[in-house]
C-alpha cells in the first residue's frame, strides 16, 4: 500500500470537530479575560493571594509535577523494565511528600513565590540569568 493510499483512508475533520475546537478556544479566551481582572500580581497567580490552604497548595504542586513527558516516559520504562516504573513512581511520590513536610515551613518563611525568586534573593540577579 502506498503512503498516498493510506492518507486517503484517514478520517477527515468534520463540521462537529471544528465546532468543538472553536468552543474550546472561546472558552480559553473567556477564562483568560475573566481572570485577568482578578490576577494583578505574581503573588495572585502563584499563591492565590496567600488564601489557598496548605493541603490544596500541596496537591497543586504535586499535580503540576506531572507533565506530558511523565506519561510518555513512564510508559516506555514500564514496557521495557516492567515493575521498575511503578516502583519509581511510588518513590517519587514518597520523596515529594517527605520533602514537602521538611521544606514547606522554610519555604513559607522565605516569602518567595518561585524558586528563581528565592535564588535571586539568596544570591544575586545573575542566578536568574543562569537558570533562564
Amino acid at each position: 500500500m502506498h503512503r498516498g493510499d493510506y492518507m486517503d483512508k484517514l478520517p477527515q475533520m468534520q463540521f462537529p470537530d471544528y465546532i468543538v475546537i472553536a468552543v474550546y478556544f472561546v472558552t480559553i479566551i473567556f477564562t483568560g479575560l475573566y481572570f485577568s481582572r482578578l490576577i494583578r500580581k505574581v503573588k495572585d497567580y502563584f499563591c492565590a493571594g496567600s488564601t489557598m490552604p496548605w493541603w490544596l497548595a500541596g496537591t497543586s504542586f504535586y499535580m503540576a509535577s506531572f507533565t506530558a513527558l511523565f506519561f510518555v516516559l513512564y510508559n516506555e520504562i514500564a514496557y521495557v523494565y516492567g515493575i521498575v516504573a511503578l516502583s519509581y513512581v511510588w518513590l517519587l511520590t514518597a520523596g515529594i511528600f517527605i520533602s514537602g513536610l521538611l521544606l514547606s515551613i522554610r519555604w513559607r518563611r522565605a516569602r518567595a513565590m518561585t524558586p528563581i525568586e528565592f535564588m535571586e534573593r539568596r544570591f544575586d540577579k545573575n542566578v536568574h540569568q543562569i537558570y533562564v
